[in-house]
């Protein structure tokens, strides 16, 4: 993805799916910032992982909206658990090896965070994660906090990723998340 489509999409599509599920129900879960994979590629040699060898010139990706969805990983994925995350959960070996990742070399539980990918990881990790942080929280809070707002002929299929087309889209026929403005708020 270039730094264009990622600054400007991937922040695009964060801010419409919270501000659709601020106005649908009172939590928020999930939107993923961009579906497509993050490939990496040897061309002149390959590579080993534990008893696999991968031929030179293979690309070995993984993405993020299947590693977010994964319910043995993240029971309920789409639903708003924000207990999930209290007390430094741990991910075990077992239910690694049931949600079809290979169990840890260390054999030890891993933590929840680990596999939450919404910015990537290592060398391929996002490099303006805090600049689209930022600009969500003010966005968000700008638009909430100054307009009453509700949700126009729109559904959670909207809200849905449905295709992956370098930024996320939901379903063919949407008209996107459409909001009519109720009243602007005074801020003192």
């Amino acid at each position: 993805m270039s730094a264009v489509g990622a600054g400007v999409e991937t922040t695009k599509w964060a801010i419409s799916v919270a501000s659709y599920h601020i106005l649908a129900n009172p939590g928020i879960r999930i939107s993923l910032s961009g579906p497509q994979r993050s490939p990496r590629n040897n061309p002149s040699s390959s590579w080993t992982y534990r008893d696999y060898v991968i031929p030179p010139g293979v690309p070995v990706s993984l993405d993020m909206y299947h590693m977010h969805t994964n319910s043995v990983l993240f029971p309920q994925p789409n639903a708003f658990i924000p207990d999930r995350w209290l007390g430094d959960p741990r991910v075990e070996p077992a239910q690694l090896e049931a949600a079809g990742y290979s169990p840890p070399i260390d054999g030890k539980p891993k933590p929840l965070s680990h596999f939450m990918v919404g910015f990537g990881r290592g060398t391929r990790m996002c490099i303006d994660m805090r600049l689209a942080y930022a600009e969500i929280y003010v966005g968000l809070t700008m638009l909430f906090r100054r307009h009453e707002l509700e949700l126009f002929e729109t559904s959670r299929r909207d809200a849905d990723l449905a295709m992956d087309m370098v930024a996320a889209q939901s379903w063919r026929g949407s008209k996107g998340i459409r909001v009519l403005f109720r009243k602007y708020l005074k801020i003192n």
